[in-house]
């Protein structure tokens, strides 16, 4: 009987750098994977600007609207790719 090897690990995701720009203030960075969902990154972003009212803030790429459940892969983005937060 032949035997098979087995599957090799998976890889991981390599990890890259967005900036989520909050209109005149310098942009903050986040470090993420392709994966990762934005609801990760707008809580913690969420976190460190607590005057800001969740259901009135904006999160846009490329002047297309991001939401929670999108990532930064499915958007295609690269290292220091900017949102604009609004």
């Amino acid at each position: 009987m032949q035997q098979t090897a087995p599957p090799p690990p998976p890889t991981a995701l390599p990890s890259f750098s967005i900036l989520l720009r909050l209109r005149d203030n310098p942009p903050k960075k986040f470090k993420v994977k392709a994966n990762t969902s934005f609801a990760t990154v707008f809580e913690a972003f969420f976190q460190n600007n607590l005057e800001l009212d969740r259901r009135k803030t904006t999160f846009k790429f490329d002047g297309d609207r991001v939401v929670a459940t999108q990532t930064p892969g499915a958007l295609g983005m690269e290292d220091d790719d900017v949102i604009d937060v609004s």
